[in-house]
């Protein structure tokens, strides 16, 4: 989808999330999450391309694929926890929406240990020629 489109998407949701909020404030949290699904989808396509492409490229210069799919599953969980934490914000729950993003965090650091493994193994690698 175009991102004039996307914009368009998230002001009109905007607008009718904050029409039906004076009405049923329960349903705008429904609308708000509706046009947040639509705009991600929008965008999914997009972002396959940009996965393929940059495996392409790690494969063409002997990078490892394990290191691309972390760094893009850390991408992924750090706007699924600010979506839903920022949700939670809509709903009034800020104190669950902290916890989300501590989560989010968390996972973040989980996915990270091997890659700050191997960086640490070069790294003693390199000062034991010295």
């Amino acid at each position: 989808m175009d991102i004039f489109q996307l914009i368009t998407l998230g002001l009109i949701g905007s607008l009718l999330a904050l029409t039906v909020h004076s009405f049923r404030p329960e349903l705008a949290v429904c609308v708000s999450l509706a046009v947040g699904l639509l705009i991600f989808s929008g965008i999914l396509s997009d972002l396959g391309n940009i996965l393929l492409h940059l495996l392409q490229i790690m494969e063409e210069n002997g990078i490892r694929q394990e290191y691309i799919l972390t760094v893009f599953k850390i991408i992924g969980i750090s706007y699924l926890a600010q979506f839903a934490g920022e949700l939670c914000k809509d709903c009034g729950q800020n104190a669950i929406a902290i916890k989300i993003e501590l989560a989010g965090k968390v996972s973040i650091l989980v996915l990270t240990l091997p890659i700050l493994n191997a960086f640490l193994d070069l790294v003693v690698r390199a000062l034991s020629f010295f």
